[in-house]
């Protein structure tokens, strides 16, 4: 993971986060799915469907906003 998105994770303010997928390391302000056995009680299981559905809404939101901004469509670097 990029270090700079790393920073602006950490220093994010009390009660926002990312929302990431399994790749992702866990870290506070970053929401990801359990994985592994972990995933196997109801709760986390719960917890999963409720991420992957806020993970559909934001994709579908920035599939949105890229046919109307094509500005949009240029890969976002991280130095």
């Amino acid at each position: 993971m990029c270090t700079d998105l790393v920073k602006v994770i950490k220093n994010l303010p009390k009660g926002c986060y990312f929302v990431g997928d399994a790749a992702y390391i866990l870290l506070e302000g970053l929401l990801v799915p359990f994985t592994g056995s972990q995933k196997r009680h109801p709760q986390n299981d719960a917890f999963n469907f409720h991420l992957s559905q806020m993970r559909i809404r934001i994709e579908m939101a920035f599939g949105r906003l890229v046919r109307k901004f094509a500005i949009l469509k240029t890969k976002i670097e991280c130095s």
